[in-house]
């Protein structure tokens, strides 16, 4: 009965997911009290469905009930707040503060909104004067939760969501700070920091901090590229593995330590003892790294097999994973929105349905079959879900993790957790060999990332295909004989030689990617080609937006190769992910204009490429004074269509290349609708139909302008901002074009509308 009750319950929660829009608070008091009369009725099951539903969505409407008030957006406020969580980046410290009155205005709330603050330090040391539970007093400046909006990336609103954060903002001044956590939670610090200091003996220190107090921001870049490409990201997150190996060792550890009082437990006593011993050993390790959801979901599970293991007797595996779940949905009603969560329960369930599937059989060579088979198991389910989440999925991770996992849970793990032990008590012994394995560890997957094929972005026309080919191989292998099981596997494979033979039908697309406040155009041609104009945005601290919109957009279309690369200038919103793009990506050419210091690659001429004609049209000269006109500008003409990218040029530059423009049909908002530029004379010159600016929402430079958007308006001429609309679309055929947007065109359930 509880199976079923916790499956109604999980699909009522799950159903609310694929809603357009939350419904009203009226509706869901409603659905409640229908729910509860219900639940005296034969409908019992369909009552737990219901408040399943009732549940998830009364989370949401009580989260959106506050709203930053529009007379405080961008303005000074006073607050007083605790301080939930802090990290260190450089010299910023970023802390998310519950706050408990705002412009000396009480919040009284069941759950008090939560802010995230950006405080400059003058060193990094003073972040050690603030820890969780001090509370701040002083002056901040908020602004609503802002995140990139993309058809495929990152979406930084759903996390903030999903974090209960409902604003961001900068810390200006903090009049009073009160150190109040309590002893327990001093006592946690402490300890904490002594464990940081004896890692920092080690070379290794940011390898081992990742692993052991999942402190990832140590990693360099090029790591954390070699831990996506190579399917090792989750031995770096603290997980069901990492918590599955501590509870293995300490239950192990308690056992023989018990077993010669045997004469005082019985036997199954004494397992009960280690057991939860070693239980509230990983509850006190979970506390110690600051609870990451992973990890809590982990300790879910276990604690619930436990219980049922030892209170009830019997339970099948479904109905642990299935009351699991519904355990953890009421703890946190809003982790269906967790890439994570999906993550974690794909592979429990695959080691669930596999191990049920096939019993292990005796022997080295049983143990070493069962492994294989559950490795190609997770990889196969686990593709899937990385195309929807990464857009792509390593090539190499089957083979990586068939020799990490369990290098690394029967050997490095334990390993470190006892160099710790070691180190606390002055003994260096195992200092080098620790060293030397996280050196050879990283060695290793350096060399597997070095393959052309250890990344593959995988496009979801090419997914839909894989998975046709992955149902009809697991329907022959189970239902079908041997020859039905040839046929049924020829039939999988059609689609894939269908489109490897004509490939898919394209047509020239123009993409405004949404990057905040910076610049990235992508063009595809109808060939089959790639012209990427600018890579958007770097900040200090390592935050990279192409990292988190053009490169998983670029991903999700298969694409691996650039064909051109236009760098505008030397600016760090337009240049910042060029980088991180050309290790990535394999680059045939790449045009920089002058102020790179290098030779003008945008010279005035003409070029036909892959259809379509470009014209660059400035700068004239290889030296520039100002930066910003020495913006590459360009025009395309595709399907008879004409668009012209213009950089930051700014109103001088218009005067002087207005007299060679025609009218364009599409105008990308010179230096993103800034005061400087888009003057009435230039807008006159070349008529554009309609104008697309990127700009970051509610960004400090406040772009656009007020007086540019008024003359856009006053002109007649529509235009669209990536960041009130996010990622713009633009697809051309011989006749028309069409203009498509994500929050008017892509955006089809209420996640994906925040």
């Amino acid at each position: 009965m509880m199976t079923q009750w916790s499956f109604s319950f999980i699909t009522g929660s799950l159903f609310s997911l694929f809603l357009p829009q939350v419904p009203e608070e009226d509706s869901i008091l409603f659905l409640l009290f229908f729910a509860l009369a219900l639940l005296c009725t034969r409908f019992r099951l369909f009552a737990v469905g219901i408040l399943g539903f009732v549940w998830f969505q009364g989370h949401i409407i009580e989260q959106l009930s506050w709203q930053l008030p529009s007379t405080l957006i961008a303005k000074p406020a006073s607050f007083v707040g605790q301080i939930t969580q802090r990290d260190v980046f450089d010299n910023q410290l970023r802390l998310d503060i519950q706050l408990t009155s705002l412009n000396d205005i009480p919040i009284e709330r069941w759950r008090p909104p939560k802010v995230r603050l950006y405080y400059k330090l003058e060193t990094p040391t003073k972040s050690e004067q603030f820890h969780q539970g001090d509370t701040l007093r002083g002056i901040l400046r908020l602004k609503p939760v802002r995140g990139l909006l993309n058809q495929h990336g990152t979406n930084m609103r759903l996390r903030y969501f999903r974090a209960h954060i409902v604003a961001t903002g900068s810390l200006k001044e903090i009049q009073q700070h009160t150190h109040t956590c309590s002893v327990i939670e001093r006592q946690k610090l402490e300890f904490t920091h002594k464990v940081q200091q004896l890692l920092s003996q080690q070379t290794s220190a940011s390898t081992l901090r990742a692993i052991l107090l999942a402190q990832r921001q140590g990693l360099s870049e090029a790591q954390r590229e070699q831990l996506m490409k190579t399917g090792t990201s989750h031995l770096f997150a603290i997980s069901g593995l990492h918590i599955g190996i501590l509870f293995f060792f300490i239950s192990s550890l308690c056992r023989w330590c018990i077993s010669p009082m045997c004469f005082l437990f019985r036997s199954d006593k004494s397992i009960v003892i280690a057991r939860s011993i070693a239980l509230m050993t990983c509850c006190f390790y979970v506390w110690m790294i600051d609870m990451p959801m992973s990890a809590i979901r982990a300790l879910v599970m276990l604690a619930v097999w436990l219980i049922i293991f030892h209170g009830i007797g019997t339970c099948s595996k479904r109905a642990l994973l299935l009351l699991t779940c519904m355990v953890i949905l009421l703890f946190d009603p809003f982790c269906f929105l967790d890439i994570g969560f999906w993550l974690s329960f794909g592979c429990v369930s695959v080691i669930f349905l596999i191990t049920s599937l096939y019993q292990q059989k005796p022997g080295i060579a049983g143990a070493f079959r069962q492994i294989v088979i559950l490795q190609i198991g997770l990889t196969c389910v686990m593709l899937p879900l990385s195309v929807v989440f990464f857009q792509g999925a390593s090539g190499v991770s089957l083979f990586v993790n068939f020799i990490a996992v369990p290098l690394f849970s029967m050997f490095l793990m334990p390993l470190f957790v006892l160099q710790l032990g070691l180190l606390s008590m002055d003994i260096n012994t195992l200092s080098g060999l620790v060293d030397w394995l996280c050196e050879g560890a990283w060695a290793g997957l350096k060399f597997a990332a070095t393959f052309s094929w250890s990344w593959l972005p995988i496009s979801h026309a090419d997914l839909c295909c894989l998975l046709f080919l992955f149902i009809c191989i697991a329907t022959g292998h189970f239902f079908f004989q041997r020859w039905q099981k040839i046929a049924i596997l020829l039939i999988g494979i059609t689609p894939l030689l269908l489109m490897s033979v004509h490939g898919e039908k394209r047509q020239a697309e123009l993409h405004m990617i949404d990057v905040g406040q910076g610049l990235s155009l992508v063009v595809l041609t109808a060939s089959g080609k790639v012209l990427v104009y600018d890579t958007g945005p770097a900040y200090p601290g390592g935050y990279i937006a192409a990292r988190y919109s053009l490169i998983p957009f670029l991903h999700a279309r298969g694409i691996r190769h650039i064909d051109r690369l236009y760098l505008s200038h030397r600016d760090r919103d337009h240049i910042g992910g060029y980088e991180t793009l050309a290790r990535l990506f394999s680059i045939d050419e790449v045009i920089r204009g002058p102020s790179f210091g290098k030779e003008n690659g945008c010279s005035p001429k003409q070029i036909q490429w892959a259809g379509i004609e470009l014209t660059h049209i400035w700068p004239r000269h290889s030296r520039v004074d100002n930066k910003n006109d020495s913006s590459c500008v360009v025009m395309l003409e595709i399907a008879g269509k004409r668009i012209l990218f213009p950089g930051d040029i700014s109103q001088a530059v218009e005067q002087q290349i207005e007299s060679r423009l025609s009218s364009v049909d599409i105008l990308i908002a010179p230096h993103h609708g800034s005061r400087t530029s888009s003057s009435r004379q230039f807008l006159e010159a070349i008529r554009p139909k309609v104008i697309l600016v990127s700009a970051g929402a509610n960004h400090v430079y406040r772009h656009p302008a007020n007086e540019v958007t008024a003359r856009y308006d006053k002109l007649g001429i529509p235009w669209l901002n990536t960041g009130d609309v996010g990622h713009i679309q633009v697809s051309f055929s011989e006749e028309k074009w069409h203009l498509s947007n994500y929050r008017g065109d892509f955006s089809f359930f209420w996640f994906q509308k925040l």
